[in-house]
């Protein structure tokens, strides 16, 4: 049968068809014998409607046979010429435990905290690798990472001083995630002198952050001191200021409406870079519950800036919801962009290419990023002293395979976003994860996704209509 999804509005009838990747209006008659495969007996009006998707390329049967990421052909020369981004794991020693981080408590698939540190020649082949494998590029960038990288400053200070000696100030970019503890005057004028780029973690206003932000070993408040060093950057460091972000994790326990009045307090920061998430709970055997109200909020508020996206509101000044929301409504406005069929070899979108976010371990192993399982055999990439392993490289952009049967007739296969974060504990046996979960939770999301395009295309429409 047709590869599609059927769907509704309040008002209208659609089908998402997976090869052209568009949404499609249809009549009621035509969407119920879609939905219920009751195509051999669909009357002459709805005939007609069909034939006349099916002539403009709009619905097909069309599935792919076989697996095969696109990429994989171009991947080894990609790893040798084109590296632009590399973050260094100073160490997994950390001043924080907080509560949801995954080095904190896991289900025992992942490490733990530890004393472990990088070593100089470590850093040294890493940044052989990074020089040496980007000759197509204009731009690199080295980022720090840990556990907490300010632990290790002194390393920061030499890896700095090491790649300057070997490559033009201009085409360098730093960046460094920090949990905000250890800032201090000279580590402030060092990151300010550096051009760095700062992300900095800070959960929503006190109450909230010092719930799961915890010292190790220390009674005092995260908050105080991290709202205080952001402060001071605020006031003395107007270069830094513009290279600041904030990492905000949204505990779906609380109410919402506390972090729209922290961004309220600290007015400053609705000008600042955000990066709004949700607790990621994949590693964790108890889960949080989203509460109604939480539902509630985040369904209202996305309302409100769809109207005012639609120019049928003002858009509020306070950008918390903003940035929560935005980005994805963003997604949903930019359309769809109509493509041909399925190619006969294809795999589920949701892997991204290894070599564009590097994550050095403090071992000096090689990962895609520094979100994925770091015990885990199918996430290794190769290591700095001996480079790429193009196979295992390669396992990583195909990790969907196993599941291609299932991928190859899912309605999502264009907007799956499961990576090797999730596959990894499918491979390794997880029996506390179950990637299926996650399958579902894909589908509800794109379905969901489609469904506001549509509202979004009536809104526009009805738009359209009332100014003529």
């Amino acid at each position: 049968m047709f590869f599609i999804k059927t769907f509704k509005t309040f008002n209208n009838y659609y089908y998402y068809d997976v090869n052209s990747n568009s949404i499609n209006e249809i009549s009621p008659d035509l969407h119920e014998k879609l939905t219920d495969n009751r195509l051999d007996w669909y009357n002459s009006k709805t005939a007609s409607e069909l034939e006349s998707l099916i002539n403009s390329k709009r619905i097909s049967m069309n599935k792919s046979e076989s697996f095969l990421h696109p990429f994989s052909v171009v991947l080894e020369n990609f790893l040798e010429r084109k590296l632009s981004f590399m973050s260094f794991q100073l160490t997994q020693n950390c001043n924080l435990r907080c509560k949801y981080c995954p080095y904190t408590k896991n289900d025992g698939f992942n490490r733990i905290h530890t004393t472990l540190t990088m070593t100089r020649e470590t850093i040294n082949d890493a940044l052989n690798l990074l020089i040496n494998n980007s000759v197509d590029n204009d731009i690199i960038t080295l980022g720090f990472y840990g556990g907490e990288p300010l632990l290790e400053f002194d390393l920061i200070k030499y890896a700095v001083n090491r790649v300057k000696e070997r490559v033009e100030e201009s085409k360098i970019r730093f960046t460094i995630t920090t949990n905000g503890t250890l800032l201090n005057q000279e580590i402030l004028e060092f990151l300010d002198s550096h051009r760095f780029s700062i992300m900095i973690s800070i959960d929503g206003p006190k109450h909230i952050n010092d719930k799961n932000r915890v010292f190790h070993k220390r009674n005092e408040s995260v908050f105080d001191i991290v709202i205080k060093n952001i402060m001071t950057i605020n006031e003395n460091y107007n270069e830094l200021k513009s290279r600041l972000g904030i990492s905000i994790v949204i505990d779906p326990e609380v109410d919402l409406y506390d972090y729209e009045e922290f961004f309220n307090e600290y007015d400053f920061l609705n000008n600042t870079t955000s990066n709004i998430s949700l607790i990621d709970e994949s590693h964790l055997l108890e889960r949080t519950i989203r509460t109604d109200s939480f539902k509630k909020v985040i369904g209202y508020k996305s309302f409100l800036t769809y109207l005012a996206e639609l120019k049928e509101i003002k858009r509020g000044s306070n950008d918390f919801f903003n940035k929560l929301i935005y980005p994805n409504i963003i997604k949903k406005l930019d359309g769809l962009e109509f493509n041909n069929q399925l190619p006969k070899k294809y795999a589920a979108s949701g892997q991204c290419i290894p070599g564009n976010r590097l994550f050095v371990s403090v071992s000096g192993n090689i990962y895609p990023c520094e979100k994925v399982n770091e015990l885990s055999n199918y996430t290794i990439m190769g290591n700095v002293q001996n480079g790429f392993d193009l196979s295992k490289s390669i396992r990583i952009l195909s990790c969907s395979e196993k599941k291609f049967e299932d991928c190859k007739n899912c309605f999502a296969i264009r907007h799956c976003t499961n990576c090797i974060k999730y596959f990894s504990e499918m491979l390794d046996n997880n029996k506390n994860f179950d990637i299926n979960n996650h399958c579902n939770l894909v589908r509800e999301k794109v379905l969901s996704d489609l469904i506001a395009r549509a509202n979004l295309l009536e809104a526009k429409r009805k738009q359209i209509s009332a100014s003529i």
